[in-house]
């Protein structure tokens, strides 16, 4: 058994078997970057061993070239490299730890006028049976249902509700409160009447994941808790996920428990933030990209990778929550909402539910923009969305300095004259520089001329800050005596290039989706963290999409976890998502020709 000291967050665990620290970490609760998913490329999950770092085997070559090539000295060793053998003190660099800035929220309505949730909670007095009313108990409760409400054709198919009905009608002088589902299935028999109808909305992100805590009775919004993905382990993105699947047996198994245990502890803390319990959740809805769909329920998501890249279910699913191992009411359902396609999920549509574009006179294009951009573009006429491979840039992957929107993260650059002004998230010392950052430096650098038009560097600008580095010509930002890592903090050529790419990525799926659809919208949504701290003006001086400055930009938050919220509490948005899926064009780019 080994010890761990993590600093500086002074949180000590033990392991038992051998693990990397990576996994060490991320297991204790610790997020460390890891964009390549622990194959030694980023080199993002850089470590300073302050004690035992003498008894850890060497490193192998690879680490070595990673770490020589990113300036790092004795002592630093790579987390997703380094084998725990010993007891060790290991400081993670702020400019890699998580305390990511998740986004919870979305420019819409925070509860519902009306709600119209599947489930509804019926109080009814049963009578007692005697010796001259011999009647079965469900039968009684049937009957007095019908008489008092008019519910007729009530069933029961789940034997959980069975067993709780005899001790319920007893327990209060024949007083209960049926729960029911769409007006047909009793899924719950309460001795009593709920405070509150909970239900939970889980917006499952590749990064990040978002539990709303809601009154079905209502549609208050109660409580909200968030985390990391623990998949994230594995790999940033969901090709490294699927890779793991594919290249492990026990892989499918893994990225499932990781991700079932987060949503079980972030309805556990929802709960306890109003005084309940899990098992007091009666319906959970949720929302993801179609590899997170499948991960959840344990379908083989190798498939999705691989062209035509088919899901294995794309229909709306209700199952038991039971059987996919989330403890909240026994009987509980789950609701999935539909899938598109194998790289345009029910988080999309949820976002085009939260937005209303399916309603909208005027054409609008929604951009979900992250490492997988997801893009929908429509009217109440119609809609066709695609999705494009972006890479992780938008959100501070695969950049020299880059990380995810967390304390000391760079988000706004200015350039006055030959002073550098930088905004940092939290106003905290800078350490990195996230997704919204690398664009606003990439627009200043272009403002002022010190990018020119083909994203190379202007040779012929005098500025103090242009200067020759170790990967070529490169930007200081911030010198190391203005920040928390104490090493200056630099734009490179590299990550121009990276941006580059991510940004053609998104520009050609705008533009093929407006030649095949000939529909120019009037404004653009930017969804997801990659989207909503985007500044407007800058998407533009970088020429995000193809389209001329009278297009207004409209960053909107949380669009998925909005949706998410709404599909759990209105049952006819369900039947909306169902026919926006089913109405929507998609177009597969890859193999297009176009």
């Amino acid at each position: 058994m080994s010890r761990i000291l993590f600093l500086p967050e002074k949180k000590t665990i033990q392991i038992e078997k051998q693990a990397t620290l990576l996994k060490a970490a991320i297991d204790a609760g610790i997020y460390i970057a890891s964009s390549c998913g622990g194959k030694q490329k980023c080199g993002k999950c850089v470590v300073s061993i302050k004690e035992g770092y003498n008894n850890l085997p060497h490193p192998g070559p690879e680490e070595m070239a990673v770490l020589s090539k990113a300036g790092w000295g004795e002592g630093y060793r790579l987390a997703c490299a380094t084998p725990v053998s010993c007891d060790l003190v290991v400081e993670v660099p702020r400019s890699v730890i998580g305390e990511d800035k998740i986004l919870t929220k979305a420019r819409g309505p925070s509860s519902f006028t009306k709600s119209r949730s599947p489930l509804k909670a019926y109080g009814v007095n049963v009578p007692s049976p005697t010796l001259s009313y011999q009647v079965d108990d469900m039968e009684r409760l049937n009957k007095s249902l019908g008489d008092t409400f008019g519910l007729k054709g009530l069933v029961v198919t789940d034997p959980m509700v069975l067993k709780e009905l005899p001790g319920a009608i007893r327990s209060n002088s024949g007083r209960i409160t049926a729960i029911i589902r769409n007006e047909r299935e009793i899924i719950k028999i309460l001795p009593d009447s709920p405070t509150h109808l909970l239900g939970a909305a889980i917006d499952l992100g590749t990064t990040t994941v978002v539990c709303y805590l809601m009154d079905l009775k209502t549609g208050e919004k109660l409580s909200v808790s968030s985390s990391i993905n623990p998949q994230i382990k594995f790999g940033e993105d969901v090709i490294s996920r699927i890779s793991y699947c594919s290249s492990k047996g026990s892989g499918l198994q893994e990225l499932r428990r990781e991700v079932v245990e987060c949503v079980n502890r972030l309805v556990g803390e929802g709960a306890s933030k109003i005084g309940a319990s899990p098992g007091q959740v009666m319906e959970m809805l949720l929302v993801g990209n179609t590899a997170m769909h499948h991960l959840f329920l344990g379908l083989d998501p190798r498939h999705l990778s691989l062209a035509p890249y088919i899901p294995v279910v794309s229909e709306a699913l209700d199952i038991k929550a039971r059987e996919a191992e989330i403890n909240i009411s026994k009987s509980a359902y789950i609701h999935l909402p539909p899938l598109k396609a194998g790289f345009l999920g029910s988080d999309a549509i949820s976002g085009l539910i939260a937005t209303g574009l399916y309603k909208r006179k005027k054409p609008i294009l929604f951009i979900d923009l992250g490492t997988n951009g997801e893009l929908v573009i429509g009217n109440r006429q119609g809609m066709m969305g695609c999705s494009t491979a972006a890479g992780p840039a938008f959100e501070g992957g695969h950049i020299r300095w880059g990380m995810r929107a967390a304390p000391g993260a760079v988000e706004r650059v200015k350039l006055h004259h030959q002073k550098v002004i930088l905004k940092t998230i939290r106003g905290k010392k800078p350490v990195g520089i996230c997704g919204s950052g690398l664009i606003s430096a990439v627009a200043e650098l272009i403002r002022n001329g010190l990018l020119l038009t083909k994203g190379n560097f202007n040779p012929s600008s005098n500025h103090p800050n242009l200067r020759k580095g170790q990967e070529g010509v490169e930007f200081l930002l911030c010198p190391a005596s203005e920040n928390s890592v104490g090493r200056d903090i630099v734009i490179t050529q590299k990550d121009v290039s990276e941006l580059q790419l991510a940004k053609a990525a998104i520009w050609a799926g705008a533009k093929v989706l407006e030649k095949m659809t000939a529909l120019c919208p009037e404004e653009i949504f930017l969804a997801g963290a990659g989207g909503t701290f985007v500044d407007p003006e800058d998407a533009k001086t970088i020429g995000l999409f193809p389209f001329d400055d009278r297009t207004k930009i409209q960053p909107v938050g949380n669009a998925a976890g909005l949706g998410a919220t709404l599909l759990l509490a209105d049952n006819a948005m369900r039947k909306r998502a169902i026919k926006i899926a089913n109405k929507m064009d998609y177009f597969e780019l890859s193999g297009s020709g176009l």
